[in-house]
Order: C-alpha cells, then sequence, then structure tokens
C-alpha cells in the first residue's frame, strides 16, 4: 500500500474519530439496536454496503462492544479503511447479489454512500458517475465460505438499489440470523414494488417487522 495512501487513510479515520467522539450523530434506528443488543455480548454481523466504520455505521457500537463481523462494500477504499479500524473483522471489497457474476459499478467519488451496482439508481442518486468492474457474489457463498454455521445476531444491508437482489441470493434456511435490517425505498413505483417484494420475502421466511423509518426496517425471525 502506498504510503501516502496509507497516511489518507489514517488521517480520515482520525478526522470521523474526532467527529465520532464530540458530536452525537445517533439516529432512531441505532438507538433502537443499541437497547435490542445492550445485553448481547460478544455477537456477530455482516455488514453488506458497510460504507465507513466510524461514519453512519450502524456496526460501529457493536465492534465497540468486542462483536465481531464480516464488512462488504463495493469500494477498495471503504474497505482499507475497515481493514485498519477492523483488523479482526473480515473485510471484502466485493458487490453482493442474486447470483455470482462480474458486475458494472458505479461511482460518484472513491468513497461515497450511494455508489451502486444499480444503473437506475445511479440515474437518481449521483449526478456524474464512473464505472468500473467488480465481482460480486451471492450472501450465501459469503457466509459458506467465511462464516459457515455461525449464528448472525445482525445482518444489515444497505446497498443503494440492490437490496432485493442480496436478499435473493441469501438461503434463509441455512443460516440462523436473528435480525435483519434493510433499506426499503419508495420514492418512484419500481421501488415501492422491490419494496413489496421484500416484505414478501421477509414475511415468508418468518420474519416480522419490529421497527421501521422513512428509509430503513428491521425484522426479527421469530
Amino acid at each position: 500500500m502506498n504510503i501516502y495512501y496509507k497516511i489518507s487513510l489514517f488521517l480520515n479515520l482520525l478526522k470521523y474519530f474526532i467527529r465520532d467522539k464530540y458530536i452525537n450523530h445517533e439516529n432512531d434506528h441505532i438507538l433502537f439496536l443499541k437497547d435490542y443488543f445492550k445485553n448481547k455480548k460478544k455477537g456477530f454481523y455482516i455488514d453488506v454496503g458497510c460504507y465507513h466504520p466510524i461514519r453512519m455505521s450502524n456496526t460501529k457500537f457493536l465492534h465497540d462492544n468486542k462483536w465481531k463481523g464480516i464488512n462488504i462494500d463495493i469500494s477498495k477504499r471503504s474497505i482499507d479503511l475497515f481493514k485498519i479500524a477492523r483488523k479482526k473483522d473480515i473485510n471484502l471489497n466485493i458487490g453482493i447479489g442474486d447470483k455470482n457474476e462480474l458486475s458494472e459499478a458505479y461511482f460518484k467519488k472513491d468513497i461515497f454512500h450511494a455508489n451502486t451496482l444499480v444503473d437506475d439508481h445511479a440515474k437518481v442518486f449521483l449526478d456524474s458517475s464512473t464505472t468500473k468492474k467488480i465481482v460480486v457474489r451471492t450472501l450465501s457463498f459469503v457466509i459458506e465460505k467465511y462464516a459457515k454455521d455461525k449464528k448472525i445476531d445482525l445482518m444489515d444491508i444497505d446497498c443503494e438499489g440492490k437490496d432485493l437482489a442480496v436478499l435473493r441470493g441469501l438461503n434463509f434456511n441455512e443460516n440462523q440470523i436473528d435480525l435483519i435490517s434493510i433499506e426499503m425505498h419508495e420514492y418512484d413505483e419500481i421501488t415501492k414494488k422491490k419494496s413489496k417484494l421484500i416484505l414478501d420475502i421477509m414475511v415468508k421466511n418468518k420474519f416480522k417487522k419490529i421497527y421501521g423509518d422513512s428509509s430503513t426496517s428491521i425484522f426479527k425471525k421469530f
């Protein structure tokens, strides 16, 4: 790793560490998860579309409480940050979808919360973008390789329009999952239909919605 690039990563982490320490960014979603897991020690998470180990992270407080997990993002820079901040986790620079393939990815910049594998999503949320090819794997593939037979306490899915495909690539019957947090956009007819299909998958696999805000819902297995 280039020394100047590595320094830039450390400076980025330092900046957000200081911001996180002195500015409270906790939203209702994080507060709900904190309360739900307040007595859970040493759990396991999978963060799909992890973005940043500190900024806007739904799993940072779990890592701080000695949990371990798998962090996945299409941005190499994001994953390089995770490799520094969460050395004991498994950190993967891949995409997640409903099949194993090579796919086009759309980037506004190297690390950006709305980078996506979905062309329509890029047109809505990215003013301009560059594209690059990225390896895509199913969640079942990743779990089989890195977390076989492991209970997943939290699966956090925030994949900028790819969330339905992510669920379709997961074999629910072969994995023990407590909570699934997933982004469910409803800003047009296409995203409303996808959200309905996501809900259908969750209900079919005996998950019940226990929390929801304007874009993110949390489901528990019953």
